[in-house]
């Protein structure tokens, strides 16, 4: 039969490649920072926005250097690409590397020693 095809086709991506971190781009980060202001997520100190990424509503986790930056920001956020850190520097801003709270676990004690055995 002419146009069927059988056996497998295409390619599927390896589970440990793919990546659901939810990113932004600067470009975009200099189109929201009066908005983000507006909604009380950013303030804004002078000239510089400063940002918390990682406390949004929706958090951000990553920072991917595509657009143009025009305003200068102080950023926090867990991961940033060289690409975007060196734009925002250029900028006047700061990027500060977001680390999350840790827990407080409450451990007890388990017993060291197991039951006595008794001599057969």
């Amino acid at each position: 039969m002419k146009g069927m095809a059988y056996g497998k086709h295409g390619f599927k991506r390896p589970q440990k490649v793919l990546s659901n971190k939810p990113i932004v781009n600067v470009g975009e980060l200099d189109e929201l920072a009066e908005q983000l202001v507006q909604y009380g997520e950013a303030h804004k100190h002078g000239d510089i926005y400063h940002i918390n990424l990682a406390e949004l509503e929706y958090p951000i986790v990553k920072v991917l250097g595509n657009g143009r930056i025009t305003k200068p920001m102080a950023i926090t956020v867990s991961e940033c690409s060289a690409r975007a850190m060196s734009k925002i520097e250029e900028a006047g801003g700061s990027i500060e590397e977001y680390v999350p709270p840790l827990k407080e676990v409450d451990i007890e004690p388990e017993e060291t020693r197991g039951p006595d055995v008794e001599d057969i």
